[in-house]
């Protein structure tokens, strides 16, 4: 499940070992994405999710997923301008520290499965770089988010317009690997 949220009184732990255990009765191989409670937020992560740890995959092959955007309200919308979010060139780095300090307390396997920013702001790339800085170090894989024609006119999009690459997609070439 994407980015569950909202769930005060239901055990997502408990349902989350259901699944691993279900799909491993079919698939011992394939990798599994476990999100976290509150839309996967890093910042929040231990809070909400400290319990995930404690699953366990007959297969030994779990991924812990993060999403991460480097707006004021965690949202990826950018509503507000760079200086208005009070953002700097280390927001991303310190938005996903948390989450990357309870992999590395944990001893687990993680990924960030969404992160963006918008195209049309120029300080928010050092931002992005920073942090994809970050997580080359760290040694964890990301997806962008997000790409594909029916995105259009979205600032974060990085779907090339006019056999052009945005600008998104020619920073984040670098970090790319196979």
């Amino acid at each position: 499940m994407n980015e569950p949220h909202d769930m005060q009184g239901y055990n997502w732990g408990y349902t989350v070992q259901k699944v691993i255990y279900a799909i491993r009765m079919v698939d011992g191989i394939t990798a599994l994405i476990i999100d976290g409670e509150n839309y996967s937020n890093p910042a929040t992560w231990e809070y909400y999710n400290d319990n995930l740890k404690h699953l366990k995959d007959p297969s030994n092959n779990i991924y812990f997923n993060a999403h991460c955007y480097f707006d004021k309200d965690f949202s990826g919308r950018y509503k507000v301008s760079y200086d208005y979010d009070g953002a700097n060139e280390w927001t991303g780095v310190m938005r996903i520290q948390p989450f990357i300090n309870w992999l590395r307390k944990n001893n687990l396997k993680g990924y960030v499965g969404e992160f963006g920013i918008p195209k049309n702001h120029a300080r928010w790339f050092k931002v992005m770089t920073n942090f994809l800085e970050c997580l080359k170090r760290n040694n964890l894989k990301a997806s962008y988010w997000a790409a594909g024609p029916w995105w259009k006119n979205y600032a974060l999009s990085i779907q090339p317009e006019n056999n052009q690459d945005q600008p998104q997609l020619v920073a984040f070439q670098k970090y790319l690997t196979r």
